[in-house]
């Protein structure tokens, strides 16, 4: 239990990325000051253990170039402010001066970059290390209640000790994986002070879209060109990895696609989202229309289901040729003009109903949070002097592909200068 009724300098509240690295950088700029880290949790970075699949995506080399432009939220110019005082390249050796060694992911395009170990325990251990060599005083299994601010702060603990600090950096998450201890707590410590908070809503999460072909192609993964359309106009699209659930659907493609989706639904009460599959995205309609006759062409004894389960998921095969209504012993040339219509418009554009997204239990990144405008380039806030913000309670969200822990590391750092 952590030690109360204490006097810091500065104390963070909030023991994940953005707070471990406000605490180092109050320590490594002010080390004249005595620094506390509050966390309520008996340890620190629960939620950093499961990020990347357990593999830590520390950062993205996207973010070299224009940071802003991959984030959203109220604090969409802040975060841009923020990079430029602390952006990739420091990211990258703040963790090499660790020890850390990085490195570009291989597969793929998405630039992402992980420890070489693959191991988030290699991140958090480095971390944890340099927050006992460099004399942050840890206040473990310390819930906070209440903050109030006379001269100076006065922070309420849930065992009914406070501790005293000048300054308060709060760092306490958003809303996901409430299990691991994101309760939303920081956002009624801010509107203590006055500050408005944007209603926090899921993101980079899956959806709830029943439909025959997630029925039928439970667990399966397949790469995917997805359309979305509200209320029957196309906003945005992905390609990328699809996984079919029991209650819809998921992968890679649905989360970079769900804070639009999450918007729609939980924000604007939306009601007409469809996700618009496409099983060869990298043929546009019209190529893949003359791949299908081609195909038709060179085979045609060849019988339509032999050739579904040759070209697309196995069980798919049978999903298609029951939906359209067709005999499972046609040949490809007995195939008529609606039939062959009908196959091309199921294969390229089949059509799925979002209903709902996720819960918090489920969702990588909270958006929404303490209104963005309401917050300095230096992340002090406007309504309190020596009240800091950092992290995912600050209403600004980016994609999957470390863009979310970049900012955490980045704003971390960038509210621990104390400017």
């Amino acid at each position: 239990m952590a030690m109360v009724n204490q006097r810091f300098d500065v104390v963070v509240i909030g023991g994940g990325a953005a707070g471990m690295l406000a605490a180092l950088s109050a320590r490594q700029n002010h080390p004249e000051m005595r620094v506390a880290l509050i966390e309520k949790n008996n340890s620190l970075g629960r939620k950093l253990l499961i990020s990347g699949a357990g593999r830590c995506n520390l950062t993205n080399v996207q973010l070299q170039h224009e940071p802003s432009k991959f984030y959203e939220g109220t604090g969409k110019q802040l975060a841009q402010k923020v990079f430029s005082q602390f952006g990739y390249n420091n990211i990258i050796n703040f963790f090499n001066d660790l020890g850390v060694r990085l490195a570009p992911e291989k597969k793929g395009d998405q630039q992402k970059v992980f420890p070489v170990t693959q191991q988030t325990k290699t991140v958090l251990h480095a971390l944890e290390s340099e927050l006992k060599q460099s004399g942050v005083e840890l206040l473990l299994g310390a819930e906070v209640m209440k903050i109030r601010k006379n001269k100076i702060f006065q922070v309420d603990l849930k065992d009914g000790g406070f501790i005293e600090a000048s300054k308060i950096i709060l760092t306490t998450g958003g809303k996901t994986y409430p299990a691991l201890g994101s309760d939303g707590i920081g956002y009624n410590l801010a509107k203590g002070f006055g500050h408005e908070i944007v209603t926090p809503i899921v993101s980079a999460v899956p959806v709830e879209a029943k439909n025959a072909i997630s029925q039928a192609l439970q667990g399966v993964k397949v790469e995917l060109g997805v359309n979305l359309c509200i209320d029957k106009k196309k906003t945005i699209s992905a390609i990328g990895d699809v996984i079919f659930t029991k209650y819809g659907l998921s992968g890679s493609a649905i989360l970079e696609l769900s804070r639009t989706i999450s918007c729609a639904l939980n924000r604007n009460k939306k009601n007409d989202l469809v996700l618009a599959i496409n099983f060869f995205p990298e043929m546009s309609r019209e190529q893949s229309s003359s791949w299908l006759k081609q195909t038709i062409q060179r085979n045609p004894q060849k019988k339509l289901i032999d050739f579904l389960r040759a070209a697309l998921p196995y069980n798919l095969a049978s999903v298609i040729l029951k939906t359209l209504k067709i005999d499972d012993r046609i040949k490809l040339e007995q195939l008529n003009t609606t039939q062959l219509k009908e196959l091309l418009e199921f294969i390229t554009n089949y059509e799925i109903k979002v209903t709902a997204t996720r819960g918090w239990n489920e969702a990588e990144f909270t958006a929404g949070g303490i209104d963005g405008s309401e917050i300095k380039n230096t992340l002090e806030s406007k309504k309190i002097s020596g009240l800091y913000f950092a992290g995912e309670i600050i209403d600004i969200d980016g994609p999957i592909g470390g863009f979310n822990l970049s900012w955490a590391w980045s704003s971390g750092y960038v509210a621990g200068q104390l400017g």
